[in-house]
């Protein structure tokens, strides 16, 4: 019903529309969504005939009179009351007085229909310029920025009002920069920026693709952000640092020299110290410091969605531990397979880990309370396996934990340890494990969200 051919546009020597281009369907909501300053008023002003292109060709379909307007100046006569104006419309319509009334009352301000204009609030002339619109009801309605500085309870009626029309059979040409709003109201939408169409389709079309783009935004940034917070934070860098740097020393200068020692029985415990407290505690110590310092409130305010931060977060923790634990696979002495098969295992402790570091941060309000939860946690984790070299007891009651099954694991691939452990079972605890508190982060994260 409404076409734009390759149409351009020039005031001078700027140019503010390059070869635009769209159809719109007859009965549908069409949304023509942009910044200010971006040419959408331009765009009703050419299809509407108030200003000539410089270029391509467009058309209505309709004729003028099966047109209503409603523009970004209202046009109303001042010192008349509503009624008065749209009297005044009737009668060049030549329909009766009474259809007056019926505007009125569909907008809404059927008891100030005797109010002079000049005494109405904004969002009041903005409802009496959509009733003089509707008055003859139109084929066609153009509608410029029609919920503009109105409140959001008299911007609900006038979407109701819009929706209703184009059930009864109008075609709706709508400009808007709100989002939002296009979504609520628009069958299909056109991006406009600066003059070019960037985007076209259903607005649910446009947000997934929005959304996809904004995801990897946001996790980019959170992730960038994190990399140059740690490498300014002497505290969370040594952490990366300590443990290899540990399993290292000890593997040179004691196992090696000692016959009776499996060669990698540091590397495997240090490693699995490592799984136990490192992504855990950096996951929690992010999160709550972030919380503390209101730097995660202003981050959602700005759009972060508090899942993207959290993938971020514990997307930094994760490959950061797993350069790491592909480091330990290096300095373990194993052959490359099973050195692959070390870091493996360690990395799916260390995910297991942040997701445990993850629940706490969200149970947290700051650095101290992260603290007092996630210490005694991250010390069952991380010192218990260690401790059962020495206990055979404590050695059968820590089988379920995840961390416990990571060193005995990465252990066993070492052939001079001893060590016999069955894959199955011990892959069956660590991912039963991760399983299980990821359903408790689930449940976390549902009933308290991520409040900074």
């Amino acid at each position: 019903m409404i076409k734009m051919d390759r149409v351009r546009k020039q005031f001078g020597e700027q140019t503010v529309l390059f070869d635009v281009s769209f159809d719109v369907c007859e009965r549908e909501i069409f949304g023509l969504l942009g910044p200010s300053g971006a040419g959408k008023t331009t765009i009703i002003n050419i299809l509407t005939n108030q200003l000539d292109a410089d270029g391509g060709s467009h058309e209505i379909g309709v004729r003028p009179f099966d047109v209503g307007l409603m523009l970004d100046e209202d046009g109303l006569f001042p010192r008349l009351n509503c009624l008065e104006n749209l009297n005044v419309f009737a009668q060049i319509y030549g329909m009766p007085h009474s259809k007056s009334l019926e505007a009125l009352r569909s907008v809404g301000l059927l008891e100030a229909a005797k109010k002079a204009v000049n005494t109405l609030s904004k969002g009041m002339r903005q409802r009496l310029a959509l009733a003089r619109a509707i008055l003859h009801r139109p084929k066609v309605l153009f509608l410029d920025e029609p919920t503009s500085g109105i409140d959001p309870a008299t911007a609900r009626g006038i979407h109701k009002l819009i929706m209703g029309l184009r059930d009864k059979g109008a075609t709706v040409f709508l400009t808007t920069h709100n989002m939002e709003e296009a979504v609520k109201l628009c069958d299909r939408v056109v991006l406009l920026h600066k003059g070019r169409i960037v985007e076209q389709g259903s607005p649910s079309e446009i947000c997934r693709r929005h959304d996809a783009v904004k995801t990897v935004s946001d996790l980019e940034a959170i992730f960038t952000k994190q990399l140059k917070d740690t490498i300014k934070n002497r505290i969370i860098l040594i952490q990366f640092i300590l443990f290899p740097a540990m399993a290292f020393i000890m593997t040179e200068f004691v196992a090696k020299s000692d016959e009776t020692m499996p060669n990698s029985i540091f590397v495997t415990m240090f490693a699995a110290m490592f799984a136990g407290m490192t992504p855990l505690m950096l996951t929690n110590t992010i999160i709550a410091e972030d919380k503390e310092h209101k730097s995660l409130k202003f981050l959602v305010m700005a759009g972060v969605k508090p899942h993207h931060y959290l993938l971020g977060v514990g997307g930094f923790v994760l490959i950061s531990c797993s350069v790491v634990a592909v480091f330990f696979g290096l300095i373990s002495g194993l052959g490359a397979i099973d050195a692959i098969k070390f870091s493996a295992v360690l990395i799916l402790g260390c995910l297991t880990s942040v997701i445990v570091g993850a629940t706490i941060g969200i149970y947290s309000k700051n650095q101290q309370s992260a603290a007092a939860i996630g210490t005694p946690i991250f010390m069952l984790l991380a010192f218990i396996p260690m401790l059962t070299m020495f206990n055979e007891t404590l050695s059968k009651i820590a089988f379920f934990l995840y961390t416990q099954q990571v060193r005995e694991l990465v252990l066993s691939f070492d052939l001079t340890s001893g060590v016999e452990v069955s894959v199955p079972h011990a892959l069956l605890v660590i991912v039963g494990n991760t399983v299980f508190i990821s359903l408790l982060f689930i449940l976390s994260y549902k009933k308290k969200g991520l409040r900074g």
